[in-house]
């Protein structure tokens, strides 16, 4: 008799699925992986523990009267703003720029030359006593300017400012952001990379100004930067240095300038229109000078509508405006491709070259240029 076995025969190992055996060997690193990152949250929340232990101690000092350590920078601005991050120099009350404008009112700076910044988010006037601020070797904080102009307006009177460079190219004096207006007196820029600069601003003003040696030598950078709602310059000297484009250039839908010299750059290869006007507007020049300098590669005197017609184009008034331009040939005043129908309005103006400006461009012109007189004749 044949005796049988009841016990179920072993079953042979499923197949391999090489696709399983792969994605499960990703899941065991994905968990390798985790357990890394865990650990480092771990050391992490270790870290800001041991942080806000610090501040609780901080605070806890400040509650008992003892001063804020002196490795601390200063507290922001109620508007915001980030203090220097190096080259602060202490001016007047144990406090830096930054610190003293951080309120907005009155601020007077005694005499003495200082490295500073300050942000401006409220009105505020600075007064000097033949003060220079300088940028040399700061590093300013977002890459703007001396007096950082986010709102209100920012009156500077006695101030001579210099060293402005940032990495975009863009380091001025004062950066003004959309809004703000700019009322300077009295003051001296230069080695800036741009004197001033703004940005769709409000009112900004000069008065008994000296604008000199900036840019950065790049095609793009000006003595003057406006934009903003109206220009006025008064009384005032803007020569444009060799790393400069523009000694001028405004973009604003009305600008006066009077009583003012403008030279433009002497660079062969950045130099641009002495007064650049590209965006159209109402610009009357009365009793100033507009002149090119030896060695310049652009004879233009005054550019207007070359960019756009934005503020319209009804055209540029010189009024009692005297040109020269140092190649001789007498320079250029050009209305640009969207200026068409801009009128050229000119009243006792004179040339001091052997030949009188030529003009291209305006739809036209009103007056006209005569010989300027010389001593003795």
């Amino acid at each position: 008799m044949q005796s049988t076995d009841d016990r179920a025969k072993p079953s042979s190992p499923p197949p391999t699925d090489p696709q399983l055996e792969q994605r499960v060997a990703q899941l065991e690193q994905d968990v390798i992986g985790l357990r890394h990152d865990l650990t480092a949250l771990s050391q992490d929340v270790g870290t800001l523990n041991q942080t806000v232990t610090a501040l609780d101690q901080r605070v806890t000092n400040l509650e008992a009267g003892a001063s804020q350590p002196p490795d601390q920078p200063p507290d922001q601005p109620p508007g915001g703003g980030t203090p220097p991050e190096d080259g602060q120099d202490i001016i007047a009350d144990g406090k830096t720029l930054y610190e003293l404008c951080a309120n907005g009112g009155q601020v007077n700076l005694p005499s003495g030359m200082y490295h500073g910044h300050a942000y401006i988010d409220q009105d505020t006037q600075v007064t000097g006593d033949t003060t220079h601020i300088t940028a040399e070797g700061m590093v300013l904080p977002g890459g703007k300017g001396i007096f950082e102009l986010h709102a209100g307006v920012l009156n500077l009177t006695n101030l001579s400012m210099s060293d402005a460079r940032v990495p975009d190219g863009n380091g001025a004096s004062v950066r003004v952001d959309p809004g703000a207006s700019l009322v300077m007196t009295n003051c001296e820029v230069y080695d800036c990379q741009m004197g001033i600069l703004t940005a769709d601003g409000g009112h900004i003003a000069l008065s008994g100004c000296y604008f000199h040696d900036s840019g950065n030598n790049d095609g793009l950078s000006h003595e003057i930067y406006v934009n903003g709602s109206t220009f006025e310059m008064h009384d005032s000297e803007v020569f444009a240095g060799p790393e400069t484009t523009h000694a001028v250039k405004i973009r604003t839908p009305n600008g006066h300038i009077t009583g003012s010299h403008i030279k433009g750059s002497p660079s062969p290869s950045n130099s641009g229109a002495v007064l650049d006007i590209p965006d159209g507007g109402v610009i009357l020049v009365e009793d100033t000078i507009i002149e090119t300098s030896p060695g310049t590669g652009n004879s233009t005197l005054v550019r207007y509508g070359v960019e756009s017609s934005k503020y319209g184009v009804p055209g540029v008034t010189l009024r009692s405006v005297t040109v020269t331009d140092a190649f001789g040939t007498g320079g250029v005043l050009m209305a640009g491709a969207h200026a068409g129908g801009a009128v050229l309005t000119l009243e006792n103006c004179y040339y001091t070259t052997a030949n009188p400006p030529k003009f291209e461009g305006w739809g036209s012109i009103q007056g006209q240029f005569s010989p300027a007189r010389r001593v003795g004749e």
